[in-house]
């Protein structure tokens, strides 16, 4: 008797685990499904961030003076991504410095319908600024007063004789005092941080050779460049130290207000035998730290500001 209740029981207690293991492998393979979802979910909202994190600094690169040409930008690069622009927000502020889009798409769900849902919405977006630039790495060992130029515009970076004041040309010591060190700086690029409100030094001298050699050279890098027609990774592109003004006698200090772009002339104009730099003035998003406080001299940088 006590042996058929055993036997019993032992069923009875078989009976609930089966019942219990198919209701647990019924709940796991819910959540493995949820879980499937969610993750393509996520994979798709992650690729919407980034569409809309390039389309925005592509966009941005045209502000603040071009609202309409960065909108067209925006509009190209999300349709290259297979993004209907038409389907996406963007706008530009009222202050023509940032550029936001956002995306949305709806995504179908793989085993959402088994809970009655087929798809699901999912959205990202971004917001790009164009800020002036206050801050480089890399900069000409030039020194330009401040002023109001216009595209294309021709400016003196470097004055040759008969010009300049007390022996100042618009040179600069960057780092190191010296013709050699001028020279190395013009050809390659300041290798430390000038920043606006910095105080730096002046070299005093027309330096004629350094000069010639150090324009020379960046033309060769890219002869065939114009001033509407130039890479921004160009040699040709000086990126020069906007100071208050160049008015000091023999070694001094000039104070630096912001930074601006000019294209480097051909040879026969930035140098010839009186160690003259001349420049067409550009406005260039280019590398560095930016700030709003920074004078606006048409030189930028573009970043994510969410």
């Amino acid at each position: 008797m006590l042996r058929r209740l055993f036997k019993l029981s032992l069923r009875e207690e078989r009976g609930s685990i089966i019942v219990l293991v198919a209701l647990a492998m019924a709940v796991m393979i819910g959540l493995a499904a949820l879980g499937t979802d969610v993750g393509h979910l996520y994979l798709e909202r992650q690729r919407l961030v980034a569409i809309a994190d390039a389309a925005s600094l592509s966009g941005a690169q045209r502000l603040p003076y071009a609202p309409d040409t960065a909108l067209a930008d925006a509009r190209t690069y999300l349709q290259k991504n297979g993004i209907d622009p038409l389907k996406a927000d963007i706008q530009v502020a009222a202050d023509q410095r940032h550029l936001s889009i956002n995306l949305t798409k709806d995504v179908t769900l793989t085993f959402g319908r088994i809970f009655g849902t087929d798809l699901s919405r999912v959205d990202g977006g971004a917001t790009a600024a164009t800020t002036n630039l206050s801050g480089f790495l890399g900069a000409a060992p030039l020194g330009v007063p401040k002023a109001d130029w216009q595209i294309g515009q021709q400016v003196n970076l470097k004055l040759g004789p008969g010009a300049g004041s007390s022996g100042n040309y618009q040179a600069l010591a960057l780092g190191r005092r010296g013709a050699a060190a001028y020279e190395q700086n013009l050809q390659y690029g300041y290798d430390q941080w000038i920043r606006a409100g910095d105080w730096v030094e002046t070299e005093p001298g027309n330096m004629v050779g350094p000069t010639v050699r150090a324009v020379q050279y960046r033309i060769n890098q890219d002869p065939n460049a114009t001033y509407d027609h130039v890479s921004r990774q160009s040699a040709r592109l000086l990126v020069i130290p906007i100071v208050e003004d160049f008015n000091v006698n023999g070694r001094a200090q000039v104070h630096v207000v912001g930074f601006a772009v000019f294209f480097l002339e051909d040879a026969s104009q930035s140098g010839g035998g009186k160690g003259e730099v001349v420049g067409r003035f550009l406005r260039v998003v280019t590398e560095g730290e930016g700030s709003q406080d920074a004078p606006d001299f048409g030189a930028y940088i573009t970043k994510l500001v969410n």
